[in-house]
């Protein structure tokens, strides 16, 4: 579990990377209302990785107190939410490094 969580972390801190240089360069933008500051300020993308590692790392520290007093449903279940993260995580550095480097939107256009 901890490998993946330091999968996780590297994909947060890579996505927070590649956001930014994706909008600096202007291959891109923002599309997201709650984090469309970074289309004016893209230097916030950079400090943007600190609250999701703090919450992958409360999950973590919860995951090992929950197997250390046996709760095996939750063990589980922080397993699954954590692996679904780092895939979800995976996903969006994939696109924003295909815009980046193919200036491809993997994403089909809003309706």
């Amino acid at each position: 579990m901890f490998g993946l969580v330091l999968v996780l972390v590297a994909l947060i801190i890579a996505d927070a990377a590649v956001t930014y240089f994706v909008i600096a360069t202007g291959a891109g933008y923002e599309a997201n209302p709650a984090w469309q500051v970074f289309n004016e300020r893209p230097e916030l993308a950079l400090a943007a990785w600190i609250p999701p590692v703090l919450l992958v790392l409360l999950v973590w520290a919860l995951r090992e107190l929950a197997a250390a007093r046996g709760f095996r449903t939750a063990v589980r279940t922080a397993d699954v939410l954590t692996a679904l993260a780092a895939v979800h995580r995976a996903v969006v550095v994939a696109h924003n490094l295909s815009i980046l480097l193919f200036g491809v939107d993997l994403l089909p256009p809003p309706a």
